[in-house]
């Protein structure tokens, strides 16, 4: 009843993480079927969301287009359920489908959104990540492909992302094997973070924020410092959908990472740090943010692994001239329950005006000053690994 568990890469051995239930089984369809029915027709819910993100798995890949025709039509029947509910409580029955990664990668699984909404079957899409938040996913190019009559909501998922940061002087953090204080930040934690997570996703076109595994928080297996006495504020999400609410208000801005611990990395978003800035080159990194009313102040946090030479480091924002002037730090632009950078990591702060922020993409282009690019080993010497681009805009 299960897949092969073939990863993404054929060269290697069959992966448990690509071994869930085969949906091209009769039997395994029947099974969930059974029990959506139970959830829509016994329970007093608005609607229901399908979670295809953990993990992305449903056919054999790449799906033939007789499992996919097979796969569409069974989400159809679930919409005739959804319909028959509708009619008895005398309001809409919502149905949607929470996925990671893009509609490309998921039809190579055997789902096909684009066509469930073209045969009006879906309501909402929520494209996400598969645990960490996204900053960068195209919500306006899936509104745009989706058509008017699908709404799409943005996902605020509880990891900000996989950077190591610090608590110093706590004890180790022995639930990830670590010898030391380290950690991932959660979102919940933080209203900056959950305000600029949100508000990326708004300026896009979002038609709300959903808000997930908020609650985890909460849990020692992730923030295991009692002395702290951190928890999820739930207060903070009163408005978090209101782009109007959130205008003025302090915010944090970040990028996904690449990979991490809770991760399915084919369907991720592709994460644009970490990344290796060669002499005398340039990496340009593109961030949804809003843009804001009043004058505030924008501080644009270069992440960088520490080594024996770092050479000078600039960055441009939205085209200005280049900017080279920055403070170095081991503290974090935005306290999270941690408060510092890991030892083996040291940021740059740069200021920058804030009215130049635009309510939509922005590009911050981070640049390698060194010019000795054509000696191997001070190329190699003086090549940067950026772990990550911060931004506060405070």
């Amino acid at each position: 009843m299960r897949l092969k568990g073939i990863t993404s890469n054929p060269k290697e051995p069959p992966s448990v993480s690509w071994q869930g239930l085969n949906y091209e089984k009769q039997q395994v369809r029947d099974f969930m079927m059974a029990l959506i029915t139970e959830c829509i027709e016994n329970y007093d819910f608005e609607g229901i969301e399908l979670d295809w993100t953990r993990w992305p798995l449903c056919c054999e890949v790449p799906a033939s287009s007789e499992a996919i025709e097979l796969m569409t039509q069974w989400h159809s029947e679930i919409r005739k359920i959804c319909d028959k509910k509708s009619k008895k409580i005398r309001k809409p029955f919502y149905m949607g489908i929470r996925y990671a990664g893009t509609f490309e990668q998921m039809k190579q699984i055997g789902i096909d959104i684009p066509e469930m909404a073209r045969r009006k079957i879906i309501d909402f899409v929520c494209p996400t990540n598969t645990w960490q938040t996204g900053w960068d996913i195209p919500c306006d190019r899936i509104k745009n492909l989706l058509g008017d009559d699908v709404a799409v909501y943005g996902v605020l998922e509880l990891g900000t992302n996989w950077l190591m940061v610090s608590l110093p002087g706590a004890r180790p953090n022995i639930s990830i094997g670590a010898t030391d204080p380290r950690g991932y930040r959660l979102s919940a934690l933080s209203p900056e973070i959950l305000r600029g997570n949100a508000a990326g996703k708004l300026v896009l076109g979002c038609d709300g924020i959903e808000v997930f595994n908020f609650f985890c928080a909460d849990t020692s297996s992730h923030w295991l410092w009692d002395e702290k006495n951190i928890s999820a504020d739930y207060s903070l999400l009163k408005n978090l959908s209101d782009i109007d609410f959130l205008e003025g208000k302090k915010k944090f801005y970040t990028f996904s990472s690449g990979t991490g611990f809770y991760v399915h990395p084919f369907f991720e978003s592709i994460g644009q740090i970490p990344c290796h800035i060669e002499p005398q080159c340039r990496k340009e990194f593109i961030l949804p943010m809003m843009k804001e009313k009043r004058k505030m102040k924008l501080t644009i946090q270069v992440v960088v692994e520490k080594q024996d030479k770092i050479p000078d480091i600039g960055v441009s924002f939205n085209g200005s001239w280049p900017n080279f002037n920055s403070i170095p730090t081991d503290k974090l632009l935005c306290v999270c329950g941690y408060t510092h950078h890991v030892p083996e990591h040291i940021a740059f702060n740069f200021e920058f005006d804030s009215s130049k922020i635009l309510h939509n993409y922005n590009s911050i282009v981070v640049i390698n000053g060194s010019h000795n690019w054509y000696d191997n080993l001070q190329r190699k010497n003086e090549t940067i690994r950026v772990v990550s681009v911060e931004i506060l805009v405070s």
